[in-house]
């Protein structure tokens, strides 16, 4: 797995993303102050977003210059095409326990997440 980092001026957003994720930069902004930079934008061999366009969003938003990326060497273009589907689709087929999401995390704290 390749990993660098790269001027945010260098990293493309892919133009036919299908994903509308203004709402959740704010929160991703937030994520990142507290938590710092724990995800990696995930990039083809021409820099463009594959995965990780509301990270993108939020480092734009913190003015950060440089963003830690993983390049996907390898793929054939219908596996990135696969990849960025995936990516924003497969959290639809998962549920949550809420009984076990109140364990780990106090009622008034959920709407935060």
């Amino acid at each position: 797995m390749k990993i660098e980092n790269k001027p945010i001026a260098g990293v493309h957003p892919y133009p036919s993303n299908p994903r509308k994720n203004k709402a959740a930069v704010d929160k991703v902004v937030a994520w990142i102050g507290e938590f710092g930079w724990r995800q990696l934008i995930v990039v083809d061999g021409e820099v463009v977003i594959i995965a990780g366009h509301t990270r993108y969003g939020a480092a734009r938003v913190l003015g950060l210059a440089d963003v830690p990326v993983q390049l996907a060497e390898g793929l054939t273009p219908a596996q990135v095409r696969a990849f960025r589907l995936k990516d924003n689709r497969l959290h639809e087929d998962a549920e949550s326990d809420e009984n076990l999401l109140r364990i780990v995390r106090p009622p008034e704290d959920l709407d935060q997440v």
